[in-house]
């Protein structure tokens, strides 16, 4: 049987607690230290889902770990990093095609994005639509020989008679506005672009289940009316895969549903990225 403290043993107590949390603290005068936050850890929050990048600047790299293509922008001055897997596409099949021969062909030099930011258990992905390389594209005006005079002004009524010249000023002029413009990535020409095709699939119905080899989840169609069955599809991280996971996870989750989504076809890959499930409606004796 344990000894009851007695109260002078518990005001001992009391006190030494008090002197250790004085030793703790800062001295008199002096600030507090500051809170540790994600900005000291080198990381930057995540971007929310649904936001569109329109520009953005930065590098791409292969993940030798996860291998995948990682594209870090450019944050900030601190230095702070924040990286986006580039999901499968017309993109990621270029930017493949360009590291075919020589990966720094494409790592060495600064790119600009556009396309749309997703999540998935804490880390950003990107479904890119369009890449190109920052180049300048500042206008070099050639001196003027001697004795030539100034020239002469366009008239604007002319602009429809001369289409060729009027259509090469006008983009001259918004280059010169936006100091750059993305471009398509360069390929060689003995280089092999992957094929990439994309469509729609609205209510299909199927079942998930966890490829154990790699452990993404994949969605099997069920066969049409014809008895033809479609390829099962790898579905890509974002907020609606992290529901498809817990639906799927539940005792009381059905064992087909309906699944829509973007179908995405790179060379003899198919990947999902789904954009809303539901649970087909049993109607009087029959079952789903």
């Amino acid at each position: 049987m344990r000894p009851t403290p007695t109260p002078t043993a518990c005001l001992l107590a009391c006190l030494a607690a008090t002197v250790a949390i004085a030793q703790d603290a800062p001295p008199a005068g002096e600030a507090a230290p500051p809170k540790v936050t994600v900005a000291r850890a080198g990381r930057v929050p995540l971007l929310g889902e649904g936001t569109v990048l329109v520009g953005a600047v930065g590098r791409v790299s292969f993940d030798e770990v996860d291998r995948v293509w990682v594209f870090r922008p450019r944050v900030s001055s601190q230095e702070l990093e924040r990286a986006l897997v580039i999901l499968p596409g017309e993109v990621r099949a270029e930017i493949e095609a360009v590291a075919a021969g020589d990966r720094s062909a494409i790592e060495s030099r600064d790119v600009e994005l556009f396309g749309k930011v997703l999540v998935h258990r804490g880390r950003n992905y990107l479904l890119a639509s369009a890449i190109g390389f920052v180049e300048s594209t500042a206008p070099t005006v050639a001196p003027a020989p001697e004795g030539a005079g100034a020239p002469p002004v366009a008239d604007p009524s002319d602009a429809f008679l001369a289409g060729d010249d009027a259509a090469a000023r006008l983009e001259a002029e918004l280059l010169a506005r936006a100091d750059r413009a993305p471009r398509a990535v360069s390929v060689d020409a003995g280089v092999e672009v992957v094929p990439v095709r994309e469509h729609r699939l609205h209510s299909r119905r199927g079942h998930l289940r966890r490829d154990l080899a790699s452990g993404t989840m994949i969605f099997v169609p069920e066969a049409d009316g014809t008895g033809a069955r479609d390829p099962q599809l790898e579905l890509l991280p974002c907020a609606m895969l992290e529901r498809l996971e817990a639906a799927a996870s539940s005792p009381s989750a059905p064992r087909i549903l309906r699944v829509s989504g973007l179908v995405i076809e790179e060379g003899s890959s198919r990947y999902l990225l789904p954009t809303g499930f539901s649970a087909p409606r049993e109607g009087r004796g029959i079952s789903p």
